[in-house]
C-alpha cells in the first residue's frame, strides 16, 4: 500500500498499544506566515505559496514544512505545539567574491523546530 506521508502512518493509532503522536506545528512568525503553516498541516502549498513562506522574510529556509515533526510516545508530552523557527536570511548560498570574505554557505535547507517537553 502507498502512503502520502509516512508520520501520519506511524502515529495513526494503529496498533493501540503504538501510543505515538506528533506535536501540533506553529510557526512563530507573522499572522499571514502562520497561516500559511497552518494550511500546510491541512493540503499541499501552491509553489508560489511555498516560495512565500521559504522567503527572508518568512521561515527562510528551501524547505520550510511538512519534512519535520516531532513524534512523542508514553510519558512525554508538551505544554505547547512544536516551533518552526524562522531563519531569515541567515541560511542562503551565496558565492560571494573572488576573496570569499561574503560568501554564505547554508547550515540546513529546513527550518529549525523546538518543542518544550514533559517526561
Amino acid at each position: 500500500m502507498l502512503s502520502r506521508s509516512l508520520i501520519e502512518e506511524i502515529a495513526d493509532g494503529q496498533p493501540a498499544a503504538a501510543n505515538l503522536g506528533v506535536l501540533d506545528e506553529h510557526c512563530h512568525i507573522s499572522d499571514a506566515g502562520q497561516a500559511l503553516c497552518t494550511q500546510a498541516e491541512i493540503r499541499d502549498l501552491t509553489t508560489p505559496e511555498t516560495q512565500l513562506l521559504a522567503s527572508d522574510n518568512y521561515l527562510g529556509c528551501r524547505n520550510p514544512i511538512g519534512l519535520d515533526h516531532i513524534l512523542v510516545g508514553p510519558g512525554i508530552n508538551s505544554d505547547g505545539p512544536a516551533e518552526h523557527l524562522s531563519i531569515g536570511n541567515l541560511v542562503g548560498n551565496k558565492a560571494g567574491t573572488p576573496n570569499g570574505k561574503d560568501q554564505v554557505l547554508a547550515i540546513s535547507d529546513h527550518c529549525p523546530m523546538t518543542a518544550r517537553l514533559n517526561f
